[in-house]
């Protein structure tokens, strides 16, 4: 999956720290599509920015640039004994921080929704999803990720490195997706 990547993103900072988070593409796009609002109201029909017409518009655009401003970020650190989660906006944001020593495992994990009578089915459930997510010593459940079962490799490999790293074990019941093989990784890129 090369170009434009809208999905957290492992990045080693240095040899003991990692951090999952939003790409800086993510940003790009929406300060791209904000600059792209503004553009046209300024050199559209109506030269006047704030008019009654531009409301909708308008409120795309701080929509937009919001967006661009969104944190989400875990922070794995080995020399300060801590793992952090950071959400909400770069400039005012919730940090959760817990020791390193206090996770347990890594989970990966496939889910399905069953649909009984009298709920409408949503297709995107239906297929099912995986869910990346971290069990702390105390059983607490902290989820970190989540995705559709073709992401299940790329998701796999992001627990793989987080668990080493974390040296904590990996429990991945997680179904393989269509097309990339069994259980012995036959068919993995």
């Amino acid at each position: 999956m090369s170009g434009l990547r809208l999905r957290l993103v492992l990045k080693q900072v240095s040899s003991g720290r990692l951090v999952y988070t939003i790409p800086p593409a993510f940003r790009a796009l929406f300060l791209g599509i904000a600059a792209l609002i503004l553009f046209a109201l300024l050199y559209g029909p109506s030269p006047t920015l704030f008019t009654s017409r531009n409301t909708f518009a308008l409120i795309l655009c701080l929509v937009c640039i919001f967006a661009s401003l969104y944190l989400e970020r875990w922070i794995f650190d080995r020399d300060q004994d801590l793992f952090e989660q950071d959400s909400g906006l770069l400039f005012l944001h919730l940090s959760k921080r817990r020791r390193l020593e206090e996770i347990d495992r890594i989970v990966l994990a496939s889910h399905r929704l069953a649909g009984g009578s009298g709920v409408k089915s949503n297709r995107w459930f239906a297929r099912g999803f995986v869910m990346l997510s971290i069990a702390d010593r105390e059983g607490r459940v902290h989820k970190v990720d989540i995705g559709r079962p073709a992401q299940t490799v790329e998701l796999r490999r992001t627990a793989e490195r987080l668990a080493a790293f974390c040296a904590v074990p990996l429990e991945d019941r997680a179904d393989e997706p269509e097309g990339h093989g069994g259980a012995d990784g036959a068919g993995d890129p």
